[in-house]
C-alpha cells in the first residue's frame, strides 16, 4: 500500500475540451458606466476525499476545478471555484460573450484578451508566473479566435 495520498497530476493530463480556449485567459467585462472590470480564469486539479480517516483515506478520481477571479472597477474582488456541475453552464455563458455577476445578477459583456494581453494582465494582477506564461505561449495559434 502506498503511503502517498495521491500522485501529483498535471492539469493538462485531464483535458476538458470546452475549457481549453479559456484556461489561464483574461476577459474584459464591459460595464454601463464605461469603466473596465476583468475576469481571470485559472484551472487546477482536485481530488475529493470520499471516505476514510487519517491514513485510510479514499480519494475521488482527479477532476478539473476552475478558479475565477473578478476584479471590478469599483475595487471589489470576487473569487469563485467552479466544480464540474457548474463549469459547463459557465462556459456556455462565456461562449455567448457573457458573464453573470452572482451577487447582483447583472450580465456583463465579455471581450477575451489575446495571449500577450492575458499574460500582462495576469502579471499585473498577481505577479510573474512562469508556468502560466509557458502555457499561454504554447497556445499562440488560438490568438486569432480572441
Amino acid at each position: 500500500m502506498s503511503w502517498r495520498a495521491f500522485s501529483e497530476t498535471d492539469p493538462s493530463d485531464i483535458p476538458h475540451e470546452r475549457l481549453e480556449p479559456f484556461k489561464h485567459r483574461v476577459a474584459r467585462l464591459s460595464e454601463t458606466h464605461g469603466a473596465d472590470s476583468f475576469l481571470y480564469v485559472d484551472a487546477s486539479i482536485a481530488k475529493t476525499q470520499v471516505g476514510g480517516h487519517l491514513w485510510w483515506r479514499r480519494w475521488s478520481d482527479p477532476h478539473v476545478v476552475v478558479f475565477l477571479y473578478v476584479q471590478f472597477s469599483d475595487g471589489r474582488l470576487e473569487d469563485l471555484a467552479l466544480e464540474r456541475a457548474l463549469l459547463d453552464a459557465e462556459i456556455d455563458a462565456w461562449e455567448r460573450g457573457e458573464y453573470v455577476d452572482e451577487k447582483t445578477g447583472s450580465v456583463h459583456a465579455l471581450t477575451w484578451l489575446g495571449t500577450v494581453e492575458s499574460v500582462q494582465a495576469w502579471e499585473a494582477f498577481e505577479g510573474p508566473n512562469d508556468e502560466r506564461r509557458a502555457f499561454l505561449s504554447g497556445s499562440s495559434g488560438q490568438d486569432a479566435a480572441w
